[in-house]
């Protein structure tokens, strides 16, 4: 065998190894079990742990705790990663704040919810918030303090687990639905997946979602081609952006290349 078919095989045989049989580029270990994750616009991984702290873990495995001093958020966006988002269901606010301090904080308006139950952001200043007084999902308009669009959602909003607002669309993540996809005004659109998925997340103009054991199933949102990624790797977490793959187990972050 030549030394140029040699090395043409060696790189085809490197380039199918599984994710599991490559080493990490870097693993860090938090102070507690994450039982929450989310990634920014720019690619950095955002770890909720069980003790109510919040980290940034970026590219290169650099950890910055956040300053979240109220306790564990019930639902966290970390949006660009400028201005990041958290929801507090008990104290019934949301606040918007940056790596280093808060920015702002709102009282959710009771004009708008009477058992508020999930807060997303829409947009720079609009929110989506989830009533579980009348199953509705309202769209609020923060410049003019009025309603731009109203959800009545099936079966129960106090199920919901997740929401998120992306690309225009609004994702909803139920426990037996599965992920529900609204327009920006409302209308249902169609429904993803079934209801074992645990999170989702998005990379371009893909929605992506773990589905079985060690695959990640992408579903695009504008031509609605499919695709899967097998990881061949277990995770209770695994997160996906163009250059990095983020495997959480525990209270540990390991970082690969982005499978391709």
């Amino acid at each position: 065998m030549s030394l140029q078919i040699t090395l043409l095989f060696v790189a085809g045989l490197l380039a199918s190894m599984p994710v599991n049989a490559q080493k990490p580029m870097k693993s860090v270990s938090l102070e507690d079990e994450v039982t929450g994750v989310a990634i920014d616009r720019p690619g950095d991984l955002y770890a909720s742990l069980r003790n109510g702290k919040m980290f940034r873990v970026d590219t290169d495995g650099n950890i910055l705790l956040l300053p979240v001093a109220k306790g564990k958020p019930t639902l966290f966006d970390p949006r660009d990663g400028s201005r990041l988002f958290a929801y507090y269901r008990e104290e019934q606010h949301y606040v918007y704040f940056s790596s280093s301090r808060e920015l702002s904080s709102y009282p959710v308006d009771s004009a708008f919810a009477i058992s508020p139950w999930l807060i997303c952001p829409s947009g720079d200043y609009n929110v989506w918030i989830a009533d579980a007084a009348d199953n509705v999902i309202r769209k609020i308009n923060s410049a003019t303090s009025r309603i731009d669009a109203e959800i009545k959602f099936s079966p129960g909003v106090a199920d919901i687990k997740y929401m998120r607002e992306y690309q225009g669309f609004l994702f909803v993540l139920h426990p037996s639905r599965g992920i529900v996809i609204f327009s920006s005004m409302g209308k249902e659109l169609r429904t993803i997946g079934s209801g074992s998925i645990q999170y989702f997340n998005f990379l371009g103009e893909e929605l992506y979602y773990p589905e079985g054991a060690g695959q990640l199933s992408f579903f695009n949102l504008f031509n609605t081609e499919t695709r899967s990624v097998k990881l061949m790797r277990q995770a209770s977490f695994s997160l996906l952006t163009d250059t990095r793959l983020f495997s959480v187990n525990g209270n540990r972050v390991e970082i690969f290349q982005a499978p391709r």
